[in-house]
């Protein structure tokens, strides 16, 4: 339930759940240190909470039968293990005070948007908003000591690779991009997975299946790498909807490297 503030304030809360969660939002105007963020964080959590104990009455007819066990100050950044010690010593303060409308355990927990990653998947999921993933940077060196660990797939890429029409150095050059995609793709699927699981799963599904519909048009019809690429750029961007342009073809690039790695992908000329 959300508490408004125009009309005499919001008594120390932003809103409130049934459960006996009640909820307050603050960002400090950045960029800030870390000093200087814990302090901005502290005062506000200070002034929220002597507002939460104020306003006795107002509170207990908004939150009528609920009992609030959780204070919880959701912030954008979280910095300082000061800040969860402020909280402690403010909740202890708040028990000390035997509320009517506050649980015998009362705790406040500082959290973050980390704290609500399956909900933000759901909503990326469903398209509500987009967000674009970069890889770490790659240096050429690493690159080459991949291709050194892996020299069979290598192997294999340069066959694919043989029929285009294309100068040694340029088919070099042409291997080692797509390396550098296949290993960008890979970055950006594990960071889907461990921050976006649900997109992960989609892009996955996505792969999986394209790649194994391409195990058999490859040996009826002829394909080109170009071609594969555009297509599959544009069906990601489809299906994982809650990623950009830009993230779909980095997904689209280091799955048709993968695929000219290990078979599923067979190019003409």
């Amino acid at each position: 339930m959300v508490v408004p503030d125009r009309h005499t304030g919001d008594f120390g809360i932003e809103g409130f759940s049934r459960d006996g969660c009640a909820y307050q939002c603050y960002a400090a105007r950045e960029p800030l240190d870390t000093e200087g963020l814990y302090e901005k964080q502290r005062d506000k959590m200070s002034t929220d909470i002597r507002k939460f104990c104020n306003n006795q009455l107002d509170l207990q007819a908004l939150f009528g039968p609920t009992v609030i066990s959780r204070w919880i100050f959701v912030v954008p950044r979280h910095d300082s293990a000061k800040l969860n010690q402020r909280a402690e010593k403010k909740a202890e303060e708040v028990r000390a005070k035997a509320l009517p409308y506050v649980a015998e355990d009362f705790a406040i927990n500082v959290i973050t948007d980390e704290y609500f990653l399956l909900e933000r998947s759901q909503l990326l999921a469903a398209g509500v908003r987009q967000i674009q993933v970069e890889p770490d940077s790659i240096p050429q060196a690493d690159i080459h000591v991949w291709a050194d660990d892996n020299d069979a797939l290598v192997h294999t890429l340069d066959g694919k690779l043989e029929p285009l029409r294309r100068t040694p150095e340029q088919k070099t050059k042409l291997r080692d991009r797509f390396l550098k995609h296949f290993l960008d793709g890979q970055n950006v699927l594990q960071r889907l997975k461990d921050q976006y699981p649900m997109l992960y799963e989609v892009a996955m599904k996505t792969k999986e299946s394209r790649a194994e519909f391409l195990r058999t048009t490859s040996l009826i019809q002829n394909l080109s790498i170009s071609g594969v690429l555009h297509s599959y750029t544009e069906e990601v961007f489809v299906a994982v909807k809650a990623v950009d342009r830009t993230t779909a073809e980095l997904l689209a690039h280091g799955a048709v490297a993968e695929w000219l790695l290990l078979c599923p992908l067979t190019p003409t000329a």
